[in-house]
């Protein structure tokens, strides 16, 4: 992981790479939804619920190099969770993987 990605999410959302950084490894291998951002291109949004709702995102750089760019908890998880599966913009990780 990029040290300038660590320091993005210490700045950008404190306290959550202290609390979290253990779970980033399960969080990309079994998230709980996937998606993406329209207003990312070449990212996906992975989110897992550990006692919040956790969202990583990945983006994809020029030369083809996939990196964690950001980690925050979702404020109101549940419920933006449930209007992003709504708007097809996340889907249920274990409905991709049948």
């Amino acid at each position: 992981m990029y040290p300038g990605a660590i320091k993005h999410i210490q700045r950008k959302h404190p306290g959550i790479y202290e609390r979290y950084s253990g779970n980033i490894k399960d969080i990309i291998e079994n998230p709980d939804y996937v998606g993406n951002n329209p207003k990312e291109p070449n990212s996906v949004e992975l989110i897992k619920v550990i006692d919040e709702h956790i969202l990583i995102a990945i983006k994809l750089d020029p030369s083809g190099y996939l990196f964690l760019s950001s980690m925050y908890d979702m404020n109101n998880g549940p419920v933006k969770v449930e209007k992003r599966l709504k708007s097809g913009r996340l889907q249920p990780y274990m409905d991709l993987i049948g």
